[in-house]
């Protein structure tokens, strides 16, 4: 949030979702600032990204330390377009039974063509 308690936002695009028009300035490295004139919930300053993937990474992670545990909107990060959703599986299982058969402790399930990482 901004100091006023504003909601705002940091993020990365890519592709031609969204028009990305010189505003004619530049920020304190030289790189010209953009705006995105599609959006409509207020206004925009947008860069392209430069440097590294490790540069992007820390970018991103040094936002969401800054939240201190608040969650806006109840999320870390929202994400659209292209990217694809999770694969979801869901099972009615009867937790009384799965206690008995494993001797009620903690049990890890694998599900065929599930990544954990």
């Amino acid at each position: 949030r901004l100091s006023t308690s504003a909601f705002h936002f940091h993020g990365f695009f890519a592709g031609s979702g969204l028009q990305a028009v010189d505003s004619g300035h530049k920020d304190k490295s030289g790189h010209a600032i953009l705006n995105l004139p599609q959006w409509t919930l207020g206004y925009t300053t947008a860069i392209e990204l430069y440097d590294d993937y490790a540069s992007a990474v820390g970018y991103v992670c040094k936002y969401i330390g800054k939240q201190e545990g608040e969650r806006p909107l109840g999320r870390w990060y929202y994400s659209g377009g292209a990217l694809k959703a999770p694969a979801k599986e869901y099972a009615v299982l009867d937790y009384r039974q799965l206690a008995a058969d494993f001797g009620g402790e903690a049990v890890e399930l694998e599900v065929p063509g599930s990544k954990c990482w």
